[in-house]
């Protein structure tokens, strides 16, 4: 279904690019398909500029996936 490009703010194991935050993404304008939040839209500070940021780098016509853990998993 095409590459994906992992980023996050700390180095895990796989992780492709490392970034100082979610709202200035090394990326540029229409580079993307689709851009997803797995479970961590809720971490991120700066939530407004991120989502800003993601259309940003978002081709015309692409999507912003998000999802969430529900609040009482795992209890």
């Amino acid at each position: 279904y095409g590459n994906g490009i992992g980023v996050d703010v700390f180095p895990w194991e796989g992780c492709d690019k490392v970034i100082k935050s979610a709202d200035k993404l090394p990326f540029g304008a229409g580079s993307f398909d689709t851009v997803s939040y797995l479970a961590c839209l809720n971490h991120i500070p700066e939530r407004v500029g991120t989502l800003n940021e993601a259309y940003r780098v978002l081709k015309p016509g692409g999507l912003i996936l998000v999802t969430m853990i529900p609040p009482l998993w795992g209890r």
